[in-house]
């Protein structure tokens, strides 16, 4: 499997959506990357990535506008709670990082502020929501 092919994917990918959408996959790539992944949630991830970022829709959205995101969404959001469990602070922290020099933030003063943060690029919102998502799934 040629990683490094995925990461160019996921960079024209998160360049065209942005930094929000981009966030959640870019995710799972570290996941994938991860020594700590088994085989099997790699080859989940890896079938996940390649639905979002190969030009190949079962639901195109260029015909059928949001409802042809939707499938892209929901695919990302179940693998995504799948493999939260193998998601690192240290992963948040890279892919902000990859994020920045992808896509750079407009303004300095909102970095400013997230690098005085103790997590230092996960934000308060991030937190709350992988923490509700912990307890739905316990």
């Amino acid at each position: 499997m040629d990683i490094s092919l995925i990461s160019k994917k996921i960079e024209g990918f998160a360049r065209r959506v942005g930094r929000s959408a981009a966030r959640t996959p870019l995710l799972l790539y570290y996941v994938l990357r991860s020594d700590k992944t088994s085989l099997r949630d790699k080859a989940i991830i890896a079938t996940c990535l390649a639905y979002v970022i190969l030009p190949i829709d079962f639901i195109p959205y260029s015909k059928f506008s949001i409802l042809g995101w939707a499938d892209e969404i929901l695919s990302i959001e179940i693998v995504y709670d799948r493999m939260r469990k193998y998601i690192t602070p240290e992963m948040y922290n890279k892919v902000e990082k990859q994020l920045d020099a992808w896509i750079p933030e407009s303004s300095s003063t909102s970095k400013t502020s997230q690098n005085n943060t103790t997590s230092n690029y996960i934000s308060q919102s991030q937190k709350q929501k992988v923490g509700a998502i912990s307890k739905k799934w316990k």
